[in-house]
């Protein structure tokens, strides 16, 4: 019996010792902070720089989190399933719909846009509760919304927009008016003069604006709210 109990220990005391190395190994593998690729972080600082370009009026913007909203949008577009876009057109969207204020809703319930991007909330939730939740969530995490954002925007490819060759004007009218109005969003030849139809038909030349800004590092020499027209994008951003 003593022979038994004696051999129990020993295997209990192996067994423990054998947990403790594989967590110290563990340990010391993950917990090591992984290096940034030399071109990704060259990346990340042109992207930084392109949103501190565009900031104006943005107060709240500072080098630190011009980084971290880099990152991210760096991030969520190297996934495969997102490869057509770009960072820059991810955090041109988030200029256009919130000027990068994560902690943004319009709205209530279902109904509400929430986070950076203005995630709707309807498309992700049904019921009143998880509305509210989901929406809590976005308003804290930037890099949340930036992910169901470019799900979205993936989904309005594939479905609305494959008629039209990608990045070409069409296109970005197609994705990007979709995402702000719906299906059947706004077209300029279909206005006829109305102010309202006109502002919502531009949506998708303010987030060009936008985009372009963050791309040259540059700021426009006007409002991108104001955007009418890709020669007006071409004229906004010439040398001055």
């Amino acid at each position: 019996m003593n022979k038994n109990n004696a051999k129990r220990e020993t295997i209990i005391i192996l067994s423990i010792i054998a947990v403790l190395l594989l967590t110290f190994w563990a340990w010391a593998v993950y917990s090591k902070p992984q290096k940034i690729p030399k071109k990704n972080l060259t990346r990340i600082k042109n992207l930084a720089n392109g949103i501190f370009a565009i900031r104006g009026h943005m107060k709240h913007l500072n080098r630190k989190y011009a980084k971290s909203l880099a990152k991210i949008s760096l991030d969520v577009t190297a996934k495969e399933s997102y490869s057509w876009l770009t960072p820059e057109e991810l955090l041109g969207l988030a200029a256009n719909e919130s000027d990068f204020r994560y902690w943004i809703k319009l709205g209530k319930g279902c109904r509400a846009d929430c986070g950076i991007t203005q995630v709707r909330l309807c498309l992700w939730r049904k019921s009143w509760k998880s509305c509210r939740k989901f929406c809590v969530r976005l308003s804290k995490d930037p890099a949340l919304s930036f992910r169901f954002t470019a799900k979205e925007l993936t989904r309005y490819k594939n479905r609305y927009c494959r008629r039209y060759k990608l990045g070409t004007w069409k296109f970005r009218r197609c994705i990007y008016n979709i995402y702000n109005q719906g299906p059947f969003y706004a077209r300029k030849e279909k206005c006829k003069g109305s102010w309202k139809c006109l502002w919502l038909s531009r949506y998708y030349l303010r987030h060009e604006c936008f985009t372009t800004g963050i791309r040259l590092q540059k700021r426009s020499r006007w409002s991108c709210r104001k955007a009418k027209s890709a020669k007006w994008i071409k004229r906004a951003y010439n040398d001055r």
